[in-house]
């Protein structure tokens, strides 16, 4: 699926005339990102991780507030995994 996916978007890019070059280079060498603005991301995943962590610790201790704590932990551990992997 995956594949097709990355076919598919090649054929349209191919049409529209974007050149390999901006479609497949990593995004910080292709506009002179900073090395270091990759600590901001990881920053930002490791509190959406800690975020879904103290939620569903809250989750087991507090009974009253479950339901919500795990919506807040399912939701913050589904953002992360996002922005880590996308």
């Amino acid at each position: 699926m995956a594949l097709a996916l990355a076919v598919a978007g090649k054929l349209v890019a191919d049409r529209l005339g974007i050149p390999d070059t901006e479609l497949f280079r990593d995004p910080a060498a292709e506009f002179d990102i900073p090395s270091y603005a990759g600590l901001f991301s990881y920053l930002g995943i490791s509190s959406l991780f800690a975020t879904a962590a103290v939620a569903g610790a809250t989750a087991i201790v507090v009974p009253t507030v479950r339901s919500i704590c795990v919506s807040v932990s399912a939701l913050s551990v589904f953002l992360a995994l996002d922005d880590l992997l996308l």
